[in-house]
C-alpha cells in the first residue's frame, strides 16, 4: 500500500462498460424463476422479458416494445400474454403507462455477487454551480466492490495529463473520487478552479494553501489569494486501472 492509502484496482480489460443488454440479462440464471402457477412456456418468457427491461432499464416495456421483441404480428398477442400473468397473480397492472408490478413473491433473488458491488458513475465534466451527479454529467457507470467504498455520494474521473504520476495515479486512469466539499493536509483532492477541474495534493504552509501537482516538472498552485473561486469536489480514495 502506496503512502496515499487507497488501493489501486487493476483490470485487464474494462473497455468501455456499458450497461448490460436485455438479451444478455434474460440468459442469467438470476432471472429464471419458478413460478408455482403454472406458466405457458411463451407466457415465462414474457415474464423473463419485463424482469429484465425493469432491471436494465427501470421500468417495463410498453405492449409494443413486447410485440416487436418476440416478433408478434399484432399488439393484441402481446396485451393476451399480459392479460394471462395478471390472471394469474404474477404481475398487477396500475394506472397510467408502464406500470406493470412484478408481484414480489415472483421477484428474481439477488446474487451475492450484486449484493457486494455498488454502481459508481463516471462524470464527464465537473462545473462550478453545477450537482456533480446531475444526470446530464454521467457518461457511464461501474461496478465496484463495496468493500472499496466507504462513503454512498461516490463517482469516477478519467484522468488527464500526468501532473500525479509519482503519487501513481496516471494519464487515463479512472480515479475513485469520494463526494465531499472538504479536505485535510496531504488529501489528494479534485479542485475547481473557476469551472476547471484539477487533481492535487492539497497542503496548508504558512497560512498559504497550495494545490501540488506529483510531478518533480511542475510547480504548486498557490490558490490561497486567486481572483477565481476554489472549491474542493471530492477526496480521491482509489485507482481503477486498465492493463493493456
Amino acid at each position: 500500500m502506496s503512502q496515499n492509502n487507497f488501493p489501486l484496482i487493476t483490470v485487464k480489460n474494462y473497455g468501455t462498460i456499458k450497461n448490460r443488454i436485455i438479451k444478455k440479462l434474460l440468459t442469467k440464471k438470476n432471472i429464471k424463476i419458478m413460478i408455482k402457477k403454472l406458466l405457458t412456456t411463451r407466457q415465462q418468457e414474457v415474464l423473463d422479458f419485463i424482469i429484465a427491461s425493469k432491471k436494465e432499464i427501470g421500468y417495463p416495456p410498453s405492449i409494443k416494445e413486447i410485440a416487436e421483441y418476440f416478433g408478434f404480428s399484432s399488439l393484441t398477442t402481446a396485451s393476451d400474454h399480459l392479460n394471462a400473468l395478471i390472471r394469474k397473480g404474477v404481475i398487477h397492472k396500475n394506472k397510467g403507462a408502464r406500470k406493470l408490478m412484478i408481484d414480489p413473491k415472483y421477484q428474481p433473488k439477488k446474487n451475492n455477487s450484486e449484493n457486494k458491488c455498488v454502481n459508481i458513475p463516471l462524470i464527464g465534466e465537473i462545473a462550478a454551480g453545477k450537482p456533480i451527479l446531475a444526470t446530464e454529467n454521467i457518461e457511464d457507470s461501474f461496478l465496484i466492490d463495496k468493500n472499496l467504498i466507504n462513503n454512498e455520494k461516490t463517482f469516477l474521473l478519467k484522468v488527464c495529463g500526468n501532473s500525479m504520476i509519482d503519487a501513481h495515479i496516471q494519464d487515463g486512469d479512472l480515479i475513485i473520487i469520494q463526494s465531499q466539499n472538504y479536505a485535510q493536509q496531504d488529501d489528494i483532492v479534485v479542485a475547481l478552479i473557476g469551472n476547471e477541474a484539477t487533481v492535487k495534493r492539497l497542503i496548508k504552509k504558512e497560512n498559504k494553501v497550495f494545490l501540488k501537482p506529483e510531478n518533480s516538472s511542475m510547480k504548486p498552485i498557490d490558490i490561497s489569494n486567486l481572483d477565481e473561486p476554489v472549491r474542493i469536489a471530492g477526496k480521491v480514495i482509489g485507482v481503477f486501472r486498465t492493463l493493456n
